[in-house]
């Protein structure tokens, strides 16, 4: 029942009104209220236009757009210019066709000046503003006043945009605090995806200096879809604990390796019981991933569907003496991965190793054994992340009660970024949540 509601609630949720929306109506306003007092002159309309195209969500997104709508604006009055300088004195008493056919031709220049210059993607803009003047207006008493106010009105528009876009309540950034989330049923959604909230929040803090990074049992290869939407500056806790990951330098800083008899032990018990293991192994910096005989249809589908990430090399055959060796892993029915977990706590090496099992999504009724160093855990590598970032206060963000400092129950994603933005960049009246940290 408690399922249901959450399903129905995640369907009907609506999404609430941004800031980026509220700022987006002030810039228009104000532009509105400045033709107001220039004495309604001009056209608040390319204000107006200017102020929405320039707000983003990022500050420096904002500052690009804006240079991209003066060069346009610019490039299209200029080329606009020329023409009502030509049609004043050259082409005044041709028929209007001709006059029409030398505008068309000259749409050239307007495109080729921004291409030229490396400014490909404001051709458009500048094609409209160089039409709206040449096409609307060559036929004006004073065309060249139009031109004027063309260029003031998209100045304002753009200086406005930014003045608001900068505009935030007085908050303190508290950047002594190490904020870490797992990924899975934390910040990501069922399908896998970080909401957009999230992701432009989470950027924003980043950016600003926030000390935040993951903490998950997923591999490295899993994670770079994550990292391509948030670029994390601080190493990432994967594999369970056996990892820790800078993902910028792509470098290992820890790791837990598995010693060579420990992993020989458990692959010919595996292969005894006609179960094939994929052994992920370090060589030369660079991860690959052994395999031998698939047995299952369940251990193919697995193959086939990781084979195709650009960041996991497969190789079939044995893992040979050279390379470290931190995680195994393998897949069948629950009650065979029972049998072999219990052999393996058998086994004499059994006291070197850390279990854990995780049922398959993509594969009803199966589930996977994965297999670390005894050492692997997510609470030892966060004690090396500490050290290695110098940060003492930390703040945890995860699924499993009594494991984390902030338990995340409710089936909303937004949940994690909207609790550490409270904690990072509190209100500057805002009193410390020493409690919390």
């Amino acid at each position: 029942m408690f399922s249901q509601s959450n399903e129905i609630e995640k369907k009907f949720r609506i999404m609430p009104v941004g800031l980026r929306m509220i700022k987006t109506a002030m810039a228009v306003f104000i532009c509105l209220i400045i033709y107001i007092l220039r004495g309604e002159k001009g056209i608040p309309f390319y204000s107006a236009i200017a102020a929405i195209f320039c707000m983003e969500t990022y500050i420096e997104n904002s500052k690009t757009n804006a240079k991209s709508r003066t060069f346009g604006t610019f490039n299209g009055a200029f080329w606009g210019c020329i023409v009502l300088v030509m049609n004043t004195y050259i082409l005044k008493d041709i028929p209007i066709m001709w006059k029409y056919l030398f505008i068309s031709i000259s749409v050239i220049p307007v495109i080729y000046t921004a291409v030229l210059l490396k400014k490909h993607e404001v051709s458009f803009f500048s094609g409209v503003v160089f039409l709206s003047i040449t096409v609307n207006h060559l036929s004006d008493s004073n065309p060249y006043l139009f031109v004027l106010n063309r260029v003031l009105d998209t100045l304002i528009g753009v200086g406005v945009s930014i003045i608001v876009n900068r505009i935030s309540l007085p908050r303190r950034n508290n950047n002594n605090i190490l904020f870490v989330s797992g990924l899975d049923d934390t910040l990501l959604n069922d399908k896998g995806e970080l909401v957009p909230y999230s992701r432009v929040e989470l950027n924003r803090m980043i950016e600003r200096g926030a000390n935040f990074t993951i903490a998950t049992e997923r591999t490295i290869a899993s994670l770079m879809d994550f990292v391509k939407e948030v670029p994390l500056k601080l190493p990432v806790i994967a594999f369970n604990g056996a990892v820790l990951y800078d993902v910028e330098k792509k470098e290992f800083l820890r790791k837990k390796i598995l010693d060579k008899e420990v992993v020989k032990s458990i692959q010919d018990l595996l292969r005894e019981e006609k179960i094939c293991c994929f052994t992920t192994v370090l060589l030369q910096e660079t991860l690959m991933i052994y395999y031998e005989e698939f047995y299952q249809q369940a251990e193919e589908k697995v193959y086939n569907k990781l084979r195709t990430s650009p960041y996991r090399n497969f190789i079939k055959g044995s893992t040979g003496s050279d390379g470290e060796c931190f995680h195994i892993m393998c897949i069948c029915k629950q009650e065979h991965i029972t049998k072999i977990h219990q052999r393996i706590k058998d086994l004499p090496i059994a006291e070197h190793i850390r279990m854990a099992q995780s049922s398959s999504k993509d594969n009803p009724g199966y589930t996977y054994l994965n297999i670390y160093h005894k050492d692997a855990a997510k609470e030892n590598m966060l004690d090396e992340l500490k050290a290695l970032t110098g940060l003492e206060k930390m703040v945890t963000f995860g699924t499993i009660p009594g494991q984390y400092d902030i338990l995340i129950q409710d089936s909303n994603q937004n949940t994690v970024v909207k609790r550490m933005k409270e904690l990072y960049e509190p209100f500057i009246w805002k009193k410390k949540e020493e409690g919390n940290m």
